[in-house]
């Protein structure tokens, strides 16, 4: 993520300050633009409870989930100094309940999983809240996927799904991880929960999305729709 920061500092000065040259246009066409962030899930799932690394020894639930806030909070910090005003940070799903741990226990999700990005989700909300306080003029809207990604789990007919267990595609490791290319997946990815052994399918996001322009408690404090007009 520092990495991509930095990458974009340097789109900023050396590109767009050229483009948009005149006074005080480039300040406002930042200020005015939405940046959409989803990250935090692969520091649970290719880090903390994989097994190849030592951070779940290193460090409780409620610590690993401070460590990864807090830098995050640094990162956002950073994106308010070149000018971002507006930015959507998604919370973390239920990933207890993906394939590629549910098959390894042979159950609808792993809890404690769940539990470690609950803390994750619930921290990012309260430092969120104090970014907007202390930064003058920032929208720090927080997307709530969890909640919705975990209630289609448990009520799948609620939300027009059939299979909440199977991946549509055929995946490496008998469902658990990507997809193997050239094979046709399912003729129906509507009815299934998940695309592959980590990812929904294009419907669950389309669902997000939907929910996150018009309802200002799934993207909270505002949705995208009011966005716009912040």
């Amino acid at each position: 993520m520092d990495e991509q920061i930095g990458l974009f500092e340097h789109t900023i000065t050396s590109q767009l300050a050229t483009i948009l040259n005149k006074t005080g246009e480039l300040s406002q066409y930042l200020s005015k633009s939405m940046f959409l962030i989803s990250i935090g899930a692969n520091d649970f799932i290719q880090n903390y409870f994989d097994p190849l690394y030592l951070s779940s020894k290193q460090y409780s639930h409620a610590q690993f989930a401070q460590l990864l806030v807090d830098k995050f909070s640094q990162q956002l910090k950073r994106l308010y100094d070149v000018g971002v005003r507006k930015i959507i940070i998604m919370d973390i799903g239920p990933i207890g309940c993906l394939p590629t741990f549910t098959r390894a226990h042979n159950a609808t999700c792993d809890e404690d999983i769940n539990d470690a990005v609950s803390q994750f989700n619930n921290l990012l909300s309260s430092t969120l809240q104090k970014l907007a306080s202390n930064l003058p003029n920032s929208h720090f809207i927080l997307g709530r996927g969890y909640n919705t990604f975990y209630d289609a789990v448990l009520n799948p007919a609620k939300y027009g799904i059939l299979d909440v267990n199977n991946p549509c595609c055929t995946t490496w490791l008998n469902g658990k991880l990507a997809c193997v290319p050239m094979l046709d997946p399912c003729p129906d990815s509507n009815k299934h929960l998940f695309w592959d052994g980590y990812h929904p399918t294009e419907d669950v996001y389309r669902y997000w999305i939907s929910q996150c322009i018009h309802d200002s408690s799934f993207c909270y404090p505002m949705n995208l729709e009011e966005l716009t007009r912040a």
